[in-house]
């Protein structure tokens, strides 16, 4: 009972009525709607024969009502259907009810009349569906609740179950353990034991050795003071020794110490020379990576405009038939502004349509002998050269701006002539 819940036994007790009464209604609320219109569709039937009065609209209604009822086999569980048709003035259609001229048989001209008024006005549906508590229904769902209930609860109590041998399995192994634990202790207390007789023994050992060891400390005594007077000699001689030593030793000193001053200036000058060798080869590394970037980058510019000028050629060649264009003037026009290229196509495209209406500003006498060439400026800072061929269209030279004027000149005056 450790790992069992109350609050899950009461809940599983208490949420199957409460959800066995709101699905009733809520079964009860969807039949409803779902009856409501599926015998909306079919209680009229087949309009034809109303609107001939070979059926009355009531006799129908019953008919198709009733059928569609017959269909539903799970109104025998359990489910009481109570339909009921009225028309716009509240007269009952549907269930019939028997007058006092049912006895009579009306004509097929008037049951058709009595129809089409019907029909006219307009049919009201209503549907109750209401579920018994004994019927086979409520009692499957109600059976259908508690068994998930109980399901639950097995689930739950099964868990607690396992839980509690899960435990139970965790103390005997910790029992164990602990038992285990004892034995290991109690064999290491013996061991103990035996090593502590063993080191009592090994101390009356040593203490009989220290013994042993005194006396002979009082005859090294003995010994090292005839031995003080020999070391005093050896120490005289050892002093007088020391003495030539150190002489030795600073005459050596003084060369070491200039051969080292040497080899220090030589380091130097060979660390200095390294550096400065190292520097100019860094120097040139990026220097050649400076200039492989640079040609990488122009030789992608290039490609990049030699692209742009075949489109521009292209285009050019399409639209303006009576205009040729020089390859200078194709890559004077792709290095241009946006605006100054829409400027310049402006002037391309009325060279094209009618030369002589093109404002120009001089004529270019460059050298005696050489073509005659037209200046036009645009977009105040454009400017573009022209000629005309010997088929009387029109060759644009060379197009650029204000910056770009003296290299426009002079390749004019390189052009030979015509």
């Amino acid at each position: 009972m450790k790992y069992f819940s109350f609050k899950l036994l009461i809940l599983c007790f208490i949420i199957p009525p409460i959800l066995f009464l709101f699905s009733l209604e809520g079964m009860e609320k969807f039949m409803t709607h779902q009856y409501a219109r599926e015998i909306q569709e079919v209680c009229t039937g087949d309009t034809t024969e109303l609107f001939a009065g070979s059926i009355a609209l009531t006799e129908a209604l019953n008919n198709n009502i009733d059928r569609y009822l017959s269909t539903k086999g799970i109104i025998a569980m359990g489910v009481s259907v109570a339909v009921t048709v009225t028309s716009r003035g509240n007269l009952i259609l549907y269930p019939t009810v028997l007058s006092s001229n049912a006895l009579t048989t009306p004509l097929p001209r008037e049951i058709a009349a009595e129809n089409f008024d019907l029909l006219t006005h307009g049919l009201t549906v209503k549907v109750d569906v209401a579920i018994e508590w004994t019927g086979i229904l409520a009692v499957t769902t109600f059976s259908l609740f508690l068994l998930i209930s109980l399901v639950v609860l097995y689930e739950h109590y099964r868990k607690g179950v396992n839980r509690a041998l899960v435990d139970e399995m965790k103390k005997s192994s910790e029992i164990d353990q602990l038992m285990e634990k004892e034995k290991k202790n109690a064999s290491r207390l013996k061991s103990l034991e035996k090593e502590r007789d063993k080191i009592s023994a090994d101390f009356e050992k040593t203490h009989k050795e220290l013994k042993g060891l005194e006396q002979l400390k009082k005859d090294y005594a003995s010994k090292l003071k005839s031995l003080g007077k020999e070391k005093k000699k050896i120490t005289t001689e050892l002093t007088s020794l020391s003495r030539e030593f150190e002489k030795i030793k600073i005459s050596a000193t003084n060369t070491e110490e200039e051969m080292l001053e040497e080899i220090m200036v030589l380091e130097e000058k060979i660390k200095q020379y390294h550096e400065e060798q190292s520097q100019e080869k860094e120097q040139d590394t990026r220097l050649l990576e400076m200039v492989r970037r640079y040609e990488k980058a122009k030789s992608k510019e290039e490609k990049s405009k030699a692209r742009q000028v075949d489109i521009i050629r292209k285009r050019f060649t399409t639209f303006y038939k009576n205009v040729l264009m020089m390859d200078k003037a194709l890559f004077g026009f792709a290095g241009l502004t946006e605006e100054l290229k829409l400027k310049g196509e402006e002037v391309i495209h009325n060279l094209n349509a009618d030369p002589d209406k093109v404002p120009v500003k001089r004529k270019m006498a460059i050298k005696k002998g050489r073509r005659t060439v037209l200046e036009v400026p645009f977009a105040y800072h454009g400017r573009l050269y022209f000629s005309k061929a010997k088929d009387n269209r029109i060759e644009v030279l060379t197009m650029g701006t204000k910056n770009s004027q003296t290299k426009d000149l002079a390749f004019l005056n390189s052009l030979t002539p015509e």
